[in-house]
């Protein structure tokens, strides 16, 4: 008796179906991940590091990230729902970003200093597929993540009002009429984030959603979104970031251009066609009184700070406009491989070209533009994928408008077009692409355009398997967490270090900038190496050997440092090497003519029997501006000259 033979060929058998977590368990997720990125990460700190937020948040972030993804991609077998995000051009274009990232990286000067930009740039591109991968599995996602943004605003902005109230209304100096572009005392605004601009910055980036909230939101939480928006606009007039000024000005007419062309998809009803020309024409008019008003001498410092956008000779304008010189020369330089990143710091100060007349207009660590920072890092292929991210951004934007079958998500892409004109605009004057928190939630607009476009246009589907995207990540953001414990770390100890150089405690400044060293960053957040810090010490206890060992090295990592180069010279000279001396002092006074720097090397010249070059060094220098040493120093060579032409008769 035959028996039938069952048949198991692949396509007789019952296809497995995928499985979907839970609504509950998405929205799990989704409050996790957004409540932390928006919530928490904007208020870390650490008081006992060198820069308060930056570090900390690298390192709290990358934490974070290690755990939910963990979490999120091992729980799910597979991401047939939404691996159609992956395969939107933007993750290609975010790609060969990074790549290039890593192949300038590879080769700049000093590599380690990159570690920093390319855990930066990988956060942001995780973020915005891990984001945009939970949004589109999220029913109703806009209307969750905008009280979550409404709420971030507040209490932004709350913080933001009592630090005002308690550092400026309350402080006895100085008054306005002292300085009326700026009040030193704003820039203690900060908001927990370690400057006035980048806090203003910060309290923009989420008028978008709050914007958004207006119109899709009902009841209480459409008074939230209000009271949210008349907050930040307010504080965004206090704080006086003329950035950010802008960019509120661009972004309303972003808007407004995209209405215009956009007005038949959007179906507006008339009320909101009305709102949108009536705020259009009171803005135009708003603008129109400022100028008039700046045009007759206003005093007011909110007139004048507007006035002087338009200003070059502005003492706020002209140091910004001698920078982008400085960074357009390093890009003339190298303009396809760039300087890597993190480097633009050592080589900028080669290409100042006497732009600068004093020392405290020396610390520049980025060019305060975003663009030109990453040109001049990245060369012309970094900037433009650079750009052509957020072009992409725009693009899904504009057809989500077009092709939405959605209010509310043509609303969501309006109010994005908004946000990302405003960011752009003020990223062209400040440097927020430095900055951890608003890198993430930039990167949380990236996740939402992507989710609007892959509702209108969604990409194919294809079932991948979980370990593809978990173990690269999880290794990545393990990584990061490591780099961030080290770094957060290493400014604990040098902050020690610097409170003990200036008790002259030389052997607890070897101690803690000793304990500072790791392979992960060699540089500090003022790009001192921090190898200058324990040749310091050691020169300071007299063991010269191991003094110019350390400083060396440190010369080595940043050779442009008037700082090492200054204190290389007064170590040569210490220990009567003239000649090295004079090497190292000559190249950091053409570089910036510092005080101690000159005072050194007319020393070095004295000792040398210089005493022309020696004057008229010294000469130069106001006599307002001249210290104890360096007149000393003056008459001294004064005096030799004089004596010489005594001995020759003349």
């Amino acid at each position: 008796m035959s028996r039938k033979r069952k048949n198991n060929h692949p396509k007789h058998q019952p296809k497995k179906e995928v499985s979907k977590p839970k609504p509950q368990y998405n929205n799990v997720l989704f409050y996790v991940f957004f409540g932390f990125l928006i919530i928490l990460l904007p208020v870390i700190h650490n008081t006992d590091t060198l820069d308060q937020v930056m570090m900390p948040r690298l390192y709290m972030l990358n934490l974070f990230l290690a755990g939910f993804t963990l979490f999120f991609f091992y729980r799910v077998s597979s991401f047939r729902v939404s691996s159609g995000i992956l395969s939107n051009p933007f993750f290609l274009v975010f790609g060969l970003w990074f790549a290039v990232s890593a192949v300038t990286a590879y080769l700049s000067t000093n590599p380690v200093e990159s570690i920093f930009d390319l855990l930066k740039v990988f956060n942001t591109g995780a973020i915005a597929l891990m984001g945009a991968m939970l949004l589109v599995r999220t029913e109703n996602w806009e209307e969750k993540l905008i009280p979550l943004v409404s709420a971030f605003a507040l209490i932004a902005v709350m913080i933001g009002f009592m630090q005002y109230y308690q550092r400026v209304v309350l402080a006895a100096a100085p008054t306005i009429a002292d300085d009326p572009y700026n009040r030193p005392v704003l820039y203690l605004v900060d908001g927990f984030m370690a400057h006035k601009n980048l806090f203003s910055i910060a309290v923009f980036m989420g008028l978008p959603f709050t914007l958004a909230g207006i119109f899709l939101h009902k009841g209480v939480l459409r008074w939230l979104a209000v009271a949210a928006v008349a907050l930040q606009l307010i504080f965004i007039v206090l704080l006086q970031t003329r950035a950010v000024w802008l960019g509120v000005i661009f972004g309303v007419a972003a808007l407004v251009v995209a209405v215009l062309f956009t007005g038949k998809k959007l179906d507006l009803p008339m009320v909101w066609r009305r709102v949108v020309l009536g705020g259009t024409l009171a803005g135009v008019l708003a603008l129109a009184g400022i100028f008039y008003v700046s045009s007759t001498g206003s005093q007011n410092p909110y007139i004048q700070q507007f006035r002087s956008i338009t200003d070059p000779t502005s003492a706020q304008n002209i140091h910004r406009i001698n920078i982008w010189k400085s960074t357009a020369s390093m890009i003339a330089e190298k303009p396809v491989t760039g300087y890597g990143p993190g480097n633009w710091k050592l080589h900028a100060p080669y290409y100042f070209e006497g732009r600068f007349f004093r020392e405290d207009q020396l610390n520049w660590q980025r060019p305060h533009n975003d663009f030109l920072w990453v040109f001049s890092e990245k060369g012309i292929f970094g900037f433009l994928l650079y750009l052509s991210l957020f072009g992409m951004a725009y693009l899904f934007l504009f057809r989500v408008i077009y092709y939405g079958q959605e209010q509310k998500q043509k609303f969501m892409a309006l109010s994005l077009i908004f946000g990302f004109t405003g960011y752009l605009v003020a990223s062209f004057f400040d440097f927020p692409y430095e900055r951890i928190f608003h890198q993430s939630f930039l990167a949380v607009m990236f996740a939402c355009t992507l989710a609007l476009y892959h509702q209108v246009k969604p990409h194919r589907e294809v079932e991948i398997s979980r370990f593809i995207l978990m173990i690269p990540f999880l290794a990545v953001f393990i990584f990061g967490s490591v780099y961030g414990n080290h770094t957060v770390r290493q400014e604990k100890e040098l902050k020690q270090a610097r409170a003990h150089i200036r008790a002259q405690n030389w052997n607890a400044v070897l101690r803690h900038s000793t304990q500072a060293l790791t392979p992960l960053k060699n540089l500090d957040p003022q790009a001192n190496p921090i190898t200058s810090y324990i040749g310091l010490a050691y020169v300071n206890l007299g063991d010269m050997q191991n003094g110019f060992h350390y400083y060396n090295i440190a010369y080595q990592l940043h050779p442009g440092s008037t700082n090492v180069l200054n204190n290389l010279g007064a170590a040569h000279f210490r220990n009567e090497r003239y000649e090295q001396a004079r090497y190292y002092l000559e190249r950091s006074v053409s570089i910036f003519p510092t005080s101690d720097g000159v005072t050194n090397l007319s020393a070095v010249y004295f000792r040398l029997g210089k005493y022309e070059e020696a004057r008229e060094l010294l000469i130069n220098i106001p006599e307002e501006e001249r210290t104890t040493n360096q007149h000393n120093n003056l008459r001294a060579a004064e005096a030799m000259i004089a004596r010489r032409k005594a001995e020759a008769g003349e």
